[in-house]
């Protein structure tokens, strides 16, 4: 194959090399190519990718104001914020969940493009750097082989490094020719790789102002030429990159409760009385009764009513009734179920809700 691609690459060069990663990303992803529309990895960040998607394609059918304000975490505001976006995938994907298109299916195809784009754009900046094709076919068959990538098979955003390379790409062109164009395609290449991962367009922008410093400083003639058009791509960037910060810094909707944990009755209940508005406790209620009594000496002390202060304490999954009326009696307000989210822990959850509920008719 790798024959037939160079031989037809003279011709179509980055058609032949689409056509050699695609056929090397379905053998490092298989058998994605082989169900695409009725399996995924086995983690819960793939549905959580499929969620972001439909929920993008979603809010720009209804409203796109309300992008950001996801239906999680009520009535918390801009919580699409609370992880990575994926505006550009959602935007890409969005026509196809329009057309009631499996999810299944445009996320594994939006998971597989991903990869390929990214080792297209690898082989674009290769290619101009070296000239050769063979060359740059070495560097985007690596760049979509990295071992990085199935180490985050499950993280869609992860995939989409498209725009790094092709930014760079851009970068030196500018350098070579001066024109604005390929300025303009450095802060468009820079934004859009923002719009595809937030992390990765962190790390590009920090990696792209390294490189223009570097090339300045070897190439005073080419710098001359640059400086112009880059300034004209950073302003074309600048005003969506501060619209998307703050976007991606809700503020809060009340004030943030201070917790305190623990129960050392010279220092941390202290604090607890002076800063605390929650304060969590650890063992038996008979030590939580105790340390609230002590708890309650500190507030005296410090001018505090103690009733300002909640009280957590985590109770385990074999704690009966009597033991959590016990914790009740002794001013415990919120009960923290210990251990990890398994399916016997939603049974758990399920009888300590029956529990409140019982208790508090």
């Amino acid at each position: 194959m790798a024959t037939t691609v160079l031989k037809s690459g003279v011709r179509y060069p980055l058609l032949s090399a689409v056509a050699l990663l695609s056929a090397l990303t379905v053998i490092v992803t298989w058998p994605v190519a082989l169900h695409p529309g009725t399996r995924l990895p086995g983690h819960d960040d793939t549905l959580f990718s499929i969620w972001r998607l439909s929920w993008i394609a979603h809010a720009l059918r209804q409203d796109p104001r309300y992008l950001f304000d996801a239906n999680i975490f009520y009535p918390h505001a801009r919580t699409l914020a609370y992880s990575d976006a994926m505006l550009l995938e959602g935007t890409i994907a969005a026509p196809f969940l329009w057309a009631h298109v499996n999810p299944v299916l445009v996320y594994n195809l939006m998971f597989l493009a991903g990869i390929v784009s990214s080792g297209a754009g690898m082989f674009v900046l290769a290619r101009y750097l070296t000239g050769d094709i063979r060359a740059a076919l070495v560097a985007a068959a690596v760049f979509t082989l990295a071992p990085y990538r199935i180490e985050h098979f499950i993280h869609l955003e992860l995939q989409w490094t498209v725009w790094m390379p092709l930014t760079l790409w851009a970068m030196h062109r500018t350098f070579d020719e001066g024109t604005v164009r390929f300025g303009l395609l450095t802060g468009l290449f820079l934004w859009l790789q923002i719009l595809s991962c937030v992390y990765y367009g962190a790390f590009l922008g920090l990696i792209g102002g390294a490189l223009a410093v570097m090339l300045m400083a070897g190439h005073a003639e080419s710098a001359r030429r640059a400086i112009g058009p880059l300034s004209l791509g950073a302003l074309l960037a600048r005003p969506a990159l501060l619209k998307f910060r703050e976007r991606l810094n809700p503020p809060p909707t009340r004030q943030i409760p201070v917790l305190i944990g623990g129960g050392g009755e010279r220092k941390t209940l202290r604090l607890v009385a002076e800063y605390a508005d929650i304060w969590h406790s650890f063992g038996d209620a008979e030590t939580h009764a105790r340390k609230s009594q002590v708890l309650r000496e500190w507030c005296e002390q410090v001018g505090r009513d103690p009733d300002e202060i909640e009280h957590a304490v985590e109770v385990g999954s074999g704690a009966s009734e009597k033991e959590l009326d016990a914790y009740v009696d002794a001013g415990a307000t919120h009960l923290i179920l210990a251990g990890s989210a398994t399916p016997e822990k939603f049974f758990d959850m399920e009888w300590l809700v029956r529990w409140r509920d019982q208790r508090n008719r």
